[in-house]
């Protein structure tokens, strides 16, 4: 993992619109046949966790919830 302070870089707002730009360009790239959107990195997670977030249920399958239960005593 790598962590850039911005600031570094210039100006916060201007780095922030570059960013926000780029992957406006990236995600209206065309798509495969059979793909329905481009995501940017931690996209897809965020989504798993706001759903999570939302709904109070983590999906597990079954032989690990039957290991975690073991574990538990």
């Amino acid at each position: 993992m790598l962590a850039i302070d911005p600031n570094l870089l210039g100006d916060q707002d201007e780095f922030i619109g570059n960013v926000t730009t780029l992957i406006g360009k990236v995600k209206a790239t065309a798509k495969l046949p059979g793909i329905d959107e481009i995501f940017v990195p931690g996209e897809r997670g965020n989504r798993q966790a706001s759903r999570i977030k939302e709904s109070g249920v983590i999906e597990i399958e079954d032989n690990l919830l039957e290991k975690l239960k073991k574990a538990a005593g």
